[in-house]
């Protein structure tokens, strides 16, 4: 009764970074955005959040609107290729662009990737050609959004991020829009040679707001007590919007019956929690765990980890930043995305 493949009337979505039907636009984030790389105050924008926050979805948005303009051209790369090579490469095929190289007898190559131009001169690095190339788009007016999604500190990105800055530097009108864990984007700026990413504008996603996923849930199933259940469920989680819903459509029931909710756990677990589990570290487990068995206060917190306060401030703090705990009372922590408890629980059971 409930397989999450087959209704393609389905308004809501569970496919990552695809724009679903049913779906909540984060309106502030995308105009801070679009209004950053219009007022040109920065070149480079960060969107951080927990898996399922909704990034891939805020930034394939953004890459829409931009998109439709006649003077930006968007490229989107896979972060763990090599991104200059694909930059290259994409930005030589895409609609329009191609042409005007060819227009100017230049040649392409992707074997080993060259440009030769026609004074002769044959360029065989990705950097030199890209270089040729935005000289190109320059002088037509046209402006690049580079949007890479996922980034991880990786060697690929090294490189690439360094020859970005580079590209800035020479006045470039090449714009970057990149979405990440705290934690990779964090590691990233932690290189020497890329520490100009701290200056880079940031938003970290938070929660949807409840007015929005209520009056969402109530336009597609007519039932206020149905809308006012869900919406309390998935604590303003993203992914968990999106998947209760579809779980609820396709079952046809007008309540959340303990068989919603226990196939609810079982594909939010599959989808996202057991990598987010993965992910924590051993001390960060320790710290959720003690939230789930305590009333979430500091003081009890410490009490069972023998942590001083001190060291509690230090992990609780990265918690809160990678978007798995909030303090939203003064003294108290609780975790952020629904029944992720009832996860821990379980997992418990088959340590």
């Amino acid at each position: 009764m409930f397989s999450l493949g087959g209704n393609a009337m389905n308004p809501f979505e569970t496919m990552f970074g695809r724009e679903p039907k049913e779906y909540i636009h984060r309106e502030e984030e995308t105009e801070k955005i679009i209004k950053t790389f219009d007022d040109e105050s920065s070149l480079v924008y960060l969107i951080t959040g927990v898996r399922g926050s909704g990034k891939t979805v805020l930034l394939s948005h953004v890459s829409k609107i931009i998109n439709e303009r006649n003077d930006w051209i968007v490229i989107d790369l896979n972060p763990e290729q090599d991104l200059l090579s694909s930059l290259v490469s994409k930005l030589y095929v895409k609609a329009g662009v191609s042409k005007l190289f060819i227009k100017k007898n230049l040649s392409l190559s992707f074997g080993q990737i060259s440009l030769t131009l026609t004074s002769g001169e044959l360029l065989t690095d990705s950097e030199s050609i890209l270089e040729v190339m935005l000289k190109d788009l320059k002088k037509r007016n046209k402006k690049l959004l580079i949007t890479i999604d996922e980034v991880s500190n990786n060697s690929q990105m090294k490189v690439f991020v360094h020859s970005y800055q580079s590209l800035v530097r020479q006045d470039f009108p090449v714009y970057l829009l990149m979405t990440g864990l705290y934690e990779n984007i964090q590691s990233l700026q932690n290189e020497k040679t890329l520490t100009f990413l701290y200056r880079a504008p940031r938003i970290a996603l938070s929660k949807l707001n409840n007015i929005s996923i209520y009056y969402s849930y109530l336009h597609v199933f007519l039932n206020a007590k149905l809308a006012e259940d869900m919406t309390k469920c998935v604590s303003g989680y993203a992914f968990a919007y999106q998947l209760l819903g579809k779980i609820v459509y396709e079952s046809q029931l007008d309540t959340l019956c303990d068989e919603i909710l226990n196939f609810f756990d079982k594909e939010i677990s599959e989808y996202c929690y057991s990598k987010i589990w993965s992910e924590c570290n051993e001390t960060d487990k320790k710290i959720i765990k003690a939230i789930c068995s305590t009333d979430g206060s500091n003081a009890q917190i410490m009490n069972v980890l023998q942590f001083d306060k001190s060291k509690l401030s230090v992990y609780r703090d990265r918690l809160i930043k990678k978007g798995l705990v909030e303090s939203s009372s003064r003294g108290y922590l609780s975790l952020t995305l629904p029944r992720f408890d009832q996860y821990i629980k379980i997992c418990d059971m088959f340590d």
